[in-house]
């Protein structure tokens, strides 16, 4: 068990750089993969709210449904 150990440590030093390298250019590929996916990717844009209930606090909303105000089916999820 402890040669394997002592094995494993010597590979790790011995190649630690060379997998640090390798790490650095594989997240390097796969940040210019996703830039490029977001930069050539169509947006699609939020519709502004029409229900009125959507633009008050979640606080708001609260102290409307306890003072009976709206009720919580009124409040679109």
């Amino acid at each position: 068990m402890s040669t394997a150990r002592f094995m494993l440590a010597a590979f790790l030093k011995t190649f630690r750089p060379l997998l640090l390298v390798i790490s650095e250019i594989y997240f390097r590929c796969v940040d210019i993969l996703f830039w490029a996916i977001n930069v050539f990717t169509k947006r699609n844009a939020v519709r502004k709210p029409t229900d009125s209930l959507l633009l008050i606090s979640a606080t708001q909303a609260a102290d409307m449904i306890r003072t009976r105000e709206v009720s919580i089916f009124d409040i679109p999820m």
